[in-house]
């Protein structure tokens, strides 16, 4: 809620906003601000998503499925159960 407050204040004015960490999140709150202008991508999270985000062209592709598109890969999250 906090985030859609700052982007009706910043359209009002003609600011853009960008995002800081947690891209897979931040990508799809940019998809809904009108005066988006960055997201700052950083992999730290990849290791352990079952599907990272994809980037093409410079962009962040957002997944057309509900929620976060957040799902952690519980046997890399704890590989002694793989063993």
């Amino acid at each position: 809620m906090g985030w859609m407050q700052a982007a009706g204040i910043a359209a009002a004015q003609g600011i853009e906003m960008s995002s800081h960490l947690m891209p897979e999140v931040s990508a799809q709150l940019l998809c809904a601000t009108p005066t988006a202008h960055w997201v700052e991508y950083v992999d730290w999270a990849d290791a352990i998503l079952q599907q990272p985000l994809e980037i093409a062209d410079g962009k962040v592709l957002v997944p057309d499925q509900p929620g976060s598109g957040i799902f952690w890969d519980e046997a890399k999250l704890n590989p002694l159960q793989t063993i």
